[in-house]
Formats: structure tokens, C-alpha cells, sequence
């Protein structure tokens, strides 16, 4: 991200392209947001070689309250060229970033032609007539954007339902513990992908409170998402064993026999089952726990 400088070498100034009759400059993104310095001001050369109307594609990623931001530079930019602008942005999420859309225009004289909403896509067809004082809008809609709090919650819906989508995943585990952090999470999750496409699991443990068990079923309740209570305490004890053993210095006695039934392993294909070392689909497992004693030796 905005790495430009260090991928790319500034190229010649770009003049207008000449479509149907109108002579459309097109800056791109960072074309706009530049401070220039030792590059070409780029929308004054298309303003000085006859551009009619500045259309500004760009891949502006979400941060809180950016959208004052990038109304403030497409706001300089007008009233340096006397140019009427439309700022399109992409909408999406790809990877850890996100780009939020609402796309906008400016009449030359500042004013706001139309406002896009944020965070979803949207295709409009928008009219714009050359009149005496340029090319107006005469067709546009403003959407009111929620600012703050909303914002950075629908960022975290878009981001989220597109890296599973993109990925091709068929949904997400959540590790519920009764806390508001992992409600937060959970409720974030059934709104992005849908209760169906959530699995929320409650690990308790000796230490976990019955607070946190009711205060976990509340949350999967109220959000409709399938939930299942696994507890851990076999696995730790398995563990606790193995590695007693391997810190005291007996690494080759942690054996099939002495681990037998010391752990449980819970599967989340499917229905959840409980797999006993001294069952006979363990191979694989007494395997990983040989090499686990291997690696701590």
C-alpha cells in the first residue's frame, strides 16, 4: 500500500482522452493526492491542456473519518483546476485491507454533485449536462455516511465475509468464552456471513466459572448460531502428562500405553466425537504427540 514511489517511475504528464466529444481528464488515484513537489502537478496539466471533466478512479483503502479526507483533497483539486471531479473508489476487502467505495462527484464550482454509500456496491447511471458554468450533474442522490462507530463495524463485516468468500471457505469457528470480546466477535461474524455460516464452541476448563458458561449460551441464543461445549480438561491432563514426562527426562516412556487414555481429541468435521488414545484411529495422533516430546526435548 502506497508504495508507488518505490515500485513505479514518474512518466511523462498525461493529457485529457478525447470520448465521444469530451475531453475527460483521468488522474489516478494517487495523481490526486500527491504532494508534488519535485512531480508534475497532474490535474493542473490536465486542466491546462483542455480537460472538461476529471474522473478519479481510485483504490482508497478505509481508515475512520477518510472520507473527510478525501473530500478535502478532491475539494483542492477543483478549485485548483475549476473542474468538475468524480472520485470513484473501490469497494471491497482484500486481505488485512479494506476499501470502503463511497464514491462522490464535485460540480466545478464545489458543490457536491452526488454521494455514493459506503461499504456496498452500487452501480448508477448519472446524468451530466455541459451548461455555461461546465458540466453539471443533474440527476444526483446523496447518501448520508454513519461516520465513527458504524463505520469501523461494517469495515470489519466487508473485510471479513470477503476473505472467506475469496477464499472459498465454507464458514468460521469461533472460540466463544462468555467475555465481551469473543461476543463482539461472534455477533460480527453472524452479521457478515449469516448464523449459518458460524460454529461457536465453548472450551471450559476446572477454571472456567459458570458465569462464563451462561454468559456464552446467552450470546449463541440470541445470535442463532450453532454451539457446542467441548470440555478440555482430558486434553490438558494428556499433555501435562507427556510433557512431565519428556521435562523429566523420560521422553521414551511417553508410550502408547502410559498416554492411553490420558487424552481426548474432539473433531469439528462434522459432529464432534471424542477419539481415546487407546481407540484404534490413533495412529496419526500418537504420532504428533511423539514428535511434540521430540521437539520440547
Amino acid at each position: 500500500m502506497f508504495d508507488e514511489r518505490r515500485v513505479f517511475a514518474a512518466g511523462p504528464p498525461p493529457g485529457p482522452v478525447n470520448f465521444r466529444g469530451v475531453r475527460l481528464g483521468v488522474p489516478v488515484c494517487e495523481d490526486i493526492w500527491t504532494d508534488y513537489g519535485e512531480y508534475e502537478n497532474v490535474v493542473e496539466c490536465l486542466a491546462e491542456t483542455g480537460a472538461e471533466l476529471l474522473i478519479v478512479p481510485n483504490g482508497s483503502p478505509y481508515w475512520r473519518d477518510k472520507d473527510d479526507v478525501r473530500l478535502n483533497v478532491a475539494v483542492a483539486r477543483v478549485t485548483e483546476s475549476d473542474l468538475p471531479l468524480i472520485y470513484i473508489n473501490q469497494v471491497g476487502g482484500q486481505d488485512e485491507l479494506i476499501f470502503d467505495g463511497a464514491s462522490f462527484g464535485l460540480h466545478a464550482d464545489r458543490s457536491l454533485a452526488f454521494q455514493f454509500s459506503a461499504f456496498r456496491e452500487q452501480v448508477t447511471t448519472l446524468h451530466f449536462e455541459r451548461t455555461g458554468a461546465g458540466w453539471r450533474c443533474s440527476n444526483g442522490q446523496t447518501a448520508v455516511l454513519d461516520g465513527g462507530d458504524k463505520d469501523d463495524y461494517a469495515a470489519c463485516m466487508l473485510g471479513l465475509r470477503d476473505y472467506v468468500e475469496k477464499n472459498g471457505f465454507a464458514g468460521v469457528v469461533l472460540g466463544l468464552s462468555g467475555g465481551i470480546d469473543s461476543a463482539l466477535v461472534a455477533a460480527l461474524a453472524a452479521d457478515a456471513l449469516g448464523p449459518a455460516r458460524l460454529r461457536c464452541v465453548m472450551l471450559p476448563y476446572r477454571f472456567t466459572s459458570r458465569q462464563s458458561l451462561d454468559d456464552a449460551a446467552i450470546v449463541v441464543e440470541a445470535l442463532g448460531v450453532r454451539y457446542d461445549v467441548v470440555s478440555i480438561e482430558h486434553a490438558v491432563a494428556g499433555l501435562e502428562h507427556a510433557l512431565g514426562l519428556v521435562l523429566a527426562g523420560r521422553p521414551r516412556d511417553v508410550t502408547r500405553g502410559e498416554f492411553a487414555g490420558a487424552c481426548a481429541w474432539h473433531h469439528l468435521d462434522g459432529d464432534l466425537e471424542q477419539v481415546r488414545l487407546d481407540g484404534g484411529d490413533d495412529r496419526q495422533q500418537v504420532r504428533d504427540v511423539g514428535r511434540l516430546c521430540h521437539a520440547v526435548r
